[in-house]
């Protein structure tokens, strides 16, 4: 045996080592996350979880969405709830079950792409700072936000499209279109990743001659449009197409320019520092492994990591509105870059250097969750909760809805006056009108007198067993030009045909007061309540 030879032995038995303190730390922090979820699986559902719940709830009772829910969302993650709630029940811990599922495979995805694009150290440390960025409550880490499952499917989709020329079937490349149609079926801003595999797609196979390029990108094509078609059809098919194109293409075109440039930047610019808070170390990283990418090209291949960001970026800021979960479509691409970090600094031959960077690496990603230990490991769900969401009324709407069941036939119909889509859900009540959320009935859009009198019509053509006013600014945000027209009528509709038999009181300090059912038709309303 010579002796290169045996140093190159000593060298590769010295980096399996070192790859084995990655994975400790890879399964440490993955353990780590898992416990934190399992232990908060009973969070209260938010809006946003109650409409997809809600929704995912009708489908499993043969109710095609846009009938009984308006939103102008796709209906991806609505089919996504159906299937995760037929699996792990319709239940809050059923929901957050799937969300963990779909979190360990997105942490997978992340990992193989990283292993993909640099090399296993890069894979496990990417994957690492995923875990954790993906809990931060800045961005609503733990709430099954349809942008969890956007990256999921964009992730596979983009994965697929990593491999070479050669080693690519064209059955690949028609699933990874189809997967990343599937992305745009989550939600609207999915498409910024199609669009980015479509280019890169191209990129990669420049060098094809024309006629297979074009059915190569034809293939692709068709995989994304079939995903499209197919959701088309169904709801066509269901009788509900012109409700969900109203909703899905007219009155998302006018939400989706009203907000101007400046209006964004200034909505970025006070977003921005709550989402990275306690996180700052991953974003340092993330920040570090962009100037090592783009320094050496040959070797952590930055074009892919590059375009991966914009089209995240961008698919954040599509609307401008910033909103917090929308960072989530963020994290891997801030992922896979601290891991080009880790890996540049790994990859140094001296021992020190390499104890050095697994031990910062370690602190950087420990430090965001020892910050939040309190809300991680030690409040309760519901303290947890108001802890994140504030005066928000996601833990009353528990004992509401159960009241609301208790006291109702299964066949009675329900109306909640707030944006409080989880009521419908917990109750297991159908509501009387489509209009689950307020915000677009309270917007300043040509459409919102128009929506008023139609929610005004459905409510008194259903006739609804109960009726749920829920008054907190949260659940309305009345804008000054606001149209009025539904709290008029409301005012004539609700004393005329209804008397109140249940009260929530929301003092700003202290525990919500319940009188479910109300005893005392006096008692003083609080500054939010639910009647």
């Amino acid at each position: 045996m010579t002796k290169n030879t045996t140093l190159a032995q000593k060298r590769t038995e010295t980096n399996q080592i070192w790859r084995s303190a990655w994975v400790v730390l890879f399964i440490l922090a993955s353990l780590t996350g898992i416990a934190i979820r399992i232990r908060l699986l009973n969070l209260p559902l938010e809006r946003d979880e109650g409409e997809y719940a809600y929704a995912g709830q009708l489908m499993l009772h043969g109710i095609p969405p846009y009938k009984l829910a308006y939103n102008m969302k796709f209906p991806g993650t609505y089919a996504a709830y159906a299937m995760i709630m037929s699996v792990f029940g319709q239940t809050t811990v059923g929901v957050h079950l799937g969300l963990l599922l779909v979190n360990l495979a997105t942490v997978g995805l992340v990992l193989l792409i990283g292993l993909r694009l640099v090399n296993w150290e890069a894979g496990l440390a990417a994957a690492t700072a995923y875990v954790v960025l993906a809990i931060n409550p800045a961005v609503m880490g733990l709430a099954a936000h349809a942008t969890h499952f956007v990256v999921l499917f964009a992730l596979a989709g983009l994965l697929l499209l990593l491999g070479d020329t050669s080693s690519s079937s064209l059955a690949s490349i028609f699933i990874s279109g189809l997967l990343l149609g599937i992305a745009v079926l989550m939600k609207q801003p999915g498409i910024m990743f199609l669009i980015f595999g479509f280019f890169w797609l191209l990129y990669r196979e420049r060098k094809q001659p024309l006629p297979r390029l074009l059915f190569i990108l034809t293939l692709f094509t068709f995989g994304a449009l079939l995903s499209l078609i197919i959701a088309t059809g169904s709801v066509w098919f269901a009788g509900a197409l012109g409700s969900s194109w109203f909703w899905c293409v007219q009155y998302a075109r006018v939400y989706g320019t009203s907000i101007s440039i400046t209006q964004g930047w200034h909505l970025f610019l006070s977003t921005i520092p709550f989402v990275i808070g306690r996180f700052w170390p991953i974003w340092l990283l993330s920040a570090a492994g962009l100037v090592i990418a783009l320094a050496k090209p040959g070797k952590f291949r930055p074009l892919f990591l590059v375009g991966l960001t914009i089209a995240s970026a961008l698919a954040v800021s599509m609307g401008l509105y910033f909103r917090e979960h929308y960072f989530i479509m963020l994290l891997p691409a801030l992922s896979l870059f601290a891991g080009v970090a880790a890996a540049y600094a790994a990859g140094m031959q001296q021992v020190i250097s390499r104890v050095l960077a697994l031990a910062i690496f370690a602190i950087f990603t420990v430090f965001p969750v020892a910050t939040r230990a309190e809300y991680f490991f030690r409040m309760p769900p519901v303290d947890a909760c108001r802890f994140r969401y504030g005066e928000n009324p996601f833990p009353e709407a528990i004992k509401v809805a159960d009241f609301l069941r208790q006291n109702s036939r299964p066949e009675e119909r329900l109306v909640v006056l707030g944006s409080e889509p989880e009521i419908y859900f917990y109750s297991g009540r159908q509501s009387a009108t489509g209009f689950i959320y307020m915000y677009p009935l309270m917007e300043q859009q040509r459409f919102a007198l128009q929506m008023q009198r139609q929610m005004i019509e459905e409510v008194e053509k259903n006739r609804p067993g109960f009726v749920v006013f829920v008054w907190t600014p949260m659940s309305w945000r009345v804008a000054a030009g606001s149209e009025r027209l539904l709290f008029q009528w409301a005012d004539n509709y609700l004393n005329d045909n209804y008397r109140p038999v249940g009260l929530v009181n929301m003092p700003p300090e202290g525990p919500a007061e319940y009188h479910l059912p109300m005893e005392n038709a006096e008692l003083q309303l609080a500054e939010n309540f639910i009647l």
